[in-house]
């Protein structure tokens, strides 16, 4: 961190309280933003305004219970309120101006200063500047951290305007367009206009409450929206399995995907570009992490995928996972050494930083200091360091690798070696006493060696820090409701595992409990290769790998779960060969 950044970061962290007095009004205390959303007042006046009955709001402050936000901001994400209603009724209470497209200047306020990347990220417009004063809009009044940076940027006191976070957007795109692209923006102003209206009607905002809803209901992992000639398709991966469910009548679809960009902070004028974003949200009375991303196809249309992170659905506990007692003990082992690299490798979607979340999970004592690097970070700890990966401003894993050494840590959790430069950071670390967890794409735990020489890491520092090696996949546990023996499967695991005795493999064919799906959860099938002074000789000579006496293999693995009736024998084989 430079030194500018480090005044800035410690002004903001310690003197949030005296910057909000000495901004205050000098008239009868009305709440401060932080408080606006819990305000009695503020949430009387919501129900006045739109007529909520005494159940909307009991169910709004029960969802807030469980969560950071306030009701006002709960009623929101459950769709209970307009957000025009909000921002009218915000500005009422805390006596700040309503936003007018009259409000816009003519050219950006401060860009040297206050650059659209940093506008964009806090939601926020620069309106106009007069006497040391700023005038800002905002989307969101409990939010100080943003306007406060602004303060500090700018050295001018901030004004804020309440706005809605459409007119934030089109805001900040009719300012910062670039004028490459002014023209062809401005052709499809008019269309975004009436996306952003009916983005805001109660149909639309109905329909993605229940797609949220049903997520989490099935535990779905992803919500893939995407377009068709008739339409759009929306299915949910549950179970590592594509489920198509309802999709909204065609002349709403454009709606209901930029209702999800607005509220990711995307903008929906841009259909072009990919684009990235994040929903923190409340479905089924409990807080919800929404990962967007968009992808432009052909035809001018978008497909979306959402990723959905229910930290209270995840459990990070080994048992149910699916690792193996004397596996966890050579795993905690490894975590817990001197030094050394542990590895956790496999494709996408197949749990490796769950377990290595579990890994983290299991440390309890607070003599040990741990530093994440992630991108994104999915799940918070409290006592852990957590840093976020920023690409945008050169805050890559490399740089925040080496910026963590400084800070003393004895774990590192990276959250993935893509490149050179993060893998030589994360080997000089173990070799300077350090614990390094991280993850990797390889299809199998001796494959990852080969991958991290491709990468260019000399074979001699391989051999001397890696200290393990877990390659896993995720497999679709039966449903136990309705499995039934499985003669096919018998056949073929007594050939390919004939030592396995009385295996009892199964099939399911779907009942109601699974949802027709034959599946229920999901848990590891994995190999875990220690590497022990003959296998770190053989790395650093560049030798072929001799795997160690009692090694098993991730397909010996998947051959006994599938013996145990655990799961299909077939998806197991097809998981364990899947590329990683």
């Amino acid at each position: 961190m430079t030194s500018l950044a480090g005044v800035v970061y410690r002004r903001l962290q310690g003197g949030l309280a005296k910057t909000a007095g000495r901004l205050a009004r000098p008239v009868a205390a009305p709440p401060t933003p932080v408080e606006i959303s819990r305000a009695p007042a503020f949430v009387d006046r919501l129900a006045r305004h739109l007529d909520l009955s005494e159940a909307t709001i009991r169910r709004a402050e029960a969802a807030a219970a469980n969560g950071e936000a306030g009701v006002g901001r709960t009623l929101l994400a459950l769709g209970l309120v307009e957000e025009r209603a909000f921002a009218d009724a915000a500005a009422a209470l805390l006596g700040h101006p309503r936003y007018g497209e009259a409000m816009l200047p003519a050219a950006p306020i401060l860009p040297d200063r206050l650059p659209a990347a940093f506008l964009k990220h806090h939601r926020l417009l620069p309106l106009s500047q007069a006497g040391g004063r700023i005038a800002i809009a905002t989307a969101d009044p409990e939010a100080l951290l943003g306007r406060q940076a602004a303060r500090l940027a700018t050295g001018c006191a901030i004004d804020p305007v309440i706005a809605t976070p459409a007119e934030i957007d089109a805001g900040l795109a009719a300012l910062y367009q670039p004028r490459v692209v002014q023209a062809t923006y401005e052709a499809h102003e008019a269309d975004a206009d009436r996306l952003r209206d009916m983005s805001s009607d109660a149909p639309v905002v109905r329909f993605v409450g229940r797609l949220l809803a049903q997520a989490v209901d099935r535990r779905a992992s992803d919500i893939h929206l995407e377009p068709m000639a008739s339409g759009m398709r929306i299915r949910l991966r549950v179970d590592g399995r594509m489920v198509e469910t309802e999709a909204p009548p065609a002349p709403l679809g454009p709606a209901v995907r930029s209702r999800l960009k607005l509220l990711a902070g995307m903008d929906i004028a841009e259909a072009r570009l990919p684009q990235d974003g994040r929903i923190e949200t409340v479905a089924r009375g409990r807080p919800i992490d929404l990962r967007v991303a968009t992808l432009p196809t052909a035809g001018g249309r978008e497909a979306m995928t959402i990723r959905v992170l229910d930290r209270r659905a995840v459990r990070f506990d080994f048992a149910a996972l699916g690792f193996e007692e004397a596996d966890v003990a050579r795993l905690r082992a490894l975590a817990r050494g001197d030094h050394g690299t542990l590895l956790v490798t496999g494709p996408t979607g197949s749990g490796k930083t769950t377990t290595l979340y579990t890994l983290v999970n299991d440390f309890e004592d607070s003599s040990v200091k741990i530093v994440t690097v992630e991108d994104p970070v999915e799940y918070a700890f409290d006592g852990i360091i957590q840093v976020q990966v920023h690409k945008e401003i050169d805050l890559d894993f490399a740089t925040v690798l080496r910026a963590s050494l400084r800070h003393n840590p004895d774990v590192l959790l990276v959250g993935e070696i893509r490149d050179r430069e993060t893998a030589q950071v994360a080997v000089q670390a173990s070799l300077t006493g350090h614990v390094v967890l991280a993850t990797l794409h390889t299809n199998s735990a001796a494959a990852t060696v080969a991958r991290l020489v491709d990468m260019g890491v000399d074979p001699y520092l391989v051999g001397a820090t890696l200290t393990g090696v877990v390659a896993q996949r995720l497999v679709p546990l039966l449903c136990t409701d309705c499995r039934m023996p499985d003669p096919l499967s018998a056949a073929m695991l007594a050939r390919m595992a004939p030592d396995l005795g009385d295996a009892q493999p199964m099939r399911a064919p779907g009942c109601r409990s699974c949802g027709g799906s034959g599946t229920s959860g999901r848990a590891v099938i994995y190999e875990l290769l220690e590497v022990d002074e003959a296998l770190a000789a053989a790395i650093a000579g560049g030798q072929d790998l001799p795997l160690p006496p009692g090694f098993r293999s991730m397909e010996r693995h998947a051959l006994e779960r599938a013996a145990r009736g655990e799961c299909a024998l077939g998806e197991a084989l097809r998981l364990v060969r899947q590329p990683g």
